[in-house]
């Protein structure tokens, strides 16, 4: 009888607790990291970034909206652009470029601000991956050679190549993409591609993905070294504690004002 009376309460207790415990929902979110603006030899403002997908769903249609300021924080333009993928894992960063084409509104920029806005989704397969990476440098470009292999049991129709390229601080100063050769891999195939991009002398490092546009294939990005993979986390602490995201479908996070 004595231990009836210690286990019942035990057992209320313990069914108590399970009632309680709720599982967390998945929680989508993403920020801008990295980012840089350049203007260009024809006189055209480019911003080039990326984005982190800090939540735990995929996410697809990832747009970064910025806004472009000059030197008396008056609004010059709003541009904008998505990311060179179209589908981000959890945990996974992919690239964007931004451009401003009018000229004599690019003179006048001194800082900028973000928005961003995606979708979620559900997974698509990690079929696609990088073999044979090699490159060089001359003068003025940058080339990356390499060979996408597709693990499918399908062709992986369309697929694009996507390259993010750091200076030595860790910024992303260029983001380039190209198609493999042919575009079309079949089931088991390799194709190569070869990607080429300027501002060669300031790039230290790069990172790739491939994406099957047609066929819903994804990669697990490819890194130039693992020095890139210090940089990007170390970036990411400071940066996460200086943005927030609405809650309000469409997702949408507010970057802050960049000089």
């Amino acid at each position: 009888m004595r231990l009836r009376g210690i286990v019942l309460p035990c057992m209320l207790a313990i069914a108590v607790l399970a009632l309680s415990i709720h599982p967390s929902a998945a929680a989508a979110g993403a920020v801008v990291q990295n980012d840089s603006m350049w203007i260009s030899p024809s006189s055209n403002l480019w911003i080039f970034g990326e984005v982190n997908n800090t939540g735990d769903v995929w996410l697809q249609s990832v747009k970064i909206t910025a806004t472009l300021q000059d030197a008396n924080d008056a609004t010059i333009d709003v541009v904008f652009s998505y990311t060179e993928v179209q589908y981000v894992p959890p945990g996974v960063i992919a690239p964007f470029r931004i451009e401003e084409v009018d000229t004599a509104k690019s003179a006048q920029v001194t800082s900028y601000s973000f928005a961003v806005e995606f979708q979620e989704a559900q997974p698509i397969p990690v079929k696609l991956a990088f073999m044979n990476i090699s490159d060089s440098k001359g003068l003025e470009y940058l080339r990356v050679d390499g060979e996408v292999e597709n693990l499918a049991d399908s062709p992986s129709m369309f697929t694009k190549v996507c390259g993010t390229f750091y200076d030595e601080t860790g910024q992303v100063i260029n983001v380039g993409f190209t198609y493999t050769l042919p575009p079309d891999i079949p089931a088991g195939g390799k194709n190569p591609f070869t990607l080429t991009v300027e501002r060669a002398s300031n790039v230290t490092r790069y990172a790739l993905l491939a994406e099957s546009v047609n066929s819903g294939y994804t990669s697990v990005p490819e890194l130039s070294s693992s020095t890139l993979v210090a940089i990007t986390a170390i970036s990411l602490t400071a940066v996460a504690m200086r943005k927030k995201r609405l809650r309000d479908r469409p997702h949408v996070s507010i970057d802050t004002l960049r000089d």
